[in-house]
């Protein structure tokens, strides 16, 4: 019993110390997952997944500024009119804004582009998508909690975590 507490504190302050904790510029990758809203009468919510992929380049001591690219596709279809089934794929590259601190607000804007199957509908469109949030920073890794407005009737709701890399 003893020596599994001490391998478990050795391996969280390894993790605590580590020079690649966050605070520092780079490359970083993310996992998120979350729901998007469509408000359109009939829709129900689509249950999304994706990558993220960031680089946090400048440090302005209140805050840290970073480029971000990310994937989302649809994991479970949300229910449509007619007893139909809608889908939703995006892609996007944002400007991020992270105040500093172990927990911190987020602001990110930028460009999207999404297609949205319905049924036998499909819709592809390209704009101007932000979002605001809260994060957590644990040594190698944030987890966030974010809101992003999609477009005038898509609304995203998602959990990233994000993970520091050497690079």
């Amino acid at each position: 019993m003893m020596n599994i507490r001490k391998l478990t504190l050795s391996i969280l302050s390894t993790f605590a110390i580590h020079p690649l904790a966050y605070g520092e510029d780079g490359l970083y990758l993310g996992l998120q997952g979350g729901i998007v809203a469509n408000d359109d009468a009939g829709f129900d919510d689509a249950t999304v997944a994706g990558l993220a992929l960031g680089y946090e380049f400048l440090g302005l001591g209140i805050a840290d500024v970073a480029v971000e690219g990310v994937y989302t596709t649809t994991v479970d279809e949300g229910d449509a009119p007619d007893n139909g089934k809608w889908d939703i794929d995006t892609i996007a590259l944002f400007g991020t804004l992270r105040t500093a601190g172990p927990i911190y607000l987020i602001a990110r804007a930028g460009a999207l582009h999404q297609q949205l199957d319905a049924g036998a509908a499909s819709t592809d469109d390209t704009g101007l998508a932000a979002g605001l949030g809260v994060g957590a920073s644990l040594a190698l890794a944030q987890i966030e909690l974010q809101y992003t407005r999609l477009e005038e009737d898509l609304d995203y709701l998602g959990l990233t975590v994000n993970i520091k890399t050497p690079f």
